[in-house]
């Protein structure tokens, strides 16, 4: 099942660890910046 659903949504997948991704560098910078 968990494949399959992979399949049908895996752009949205992609989306969500980029977004991820980019919050966490934003948040690596912000960091030392303070």
């Amino acid at each position: 099942m968990f494949k399959q659903n992979y399949k049908k949504s895996s752009h949205i997948y992609l989306i969500i660890e980029i977004m991820l991704y980019c919050l966490i560098t934003v948040a690596i910078i912000g960091l030392l910046l303070l």
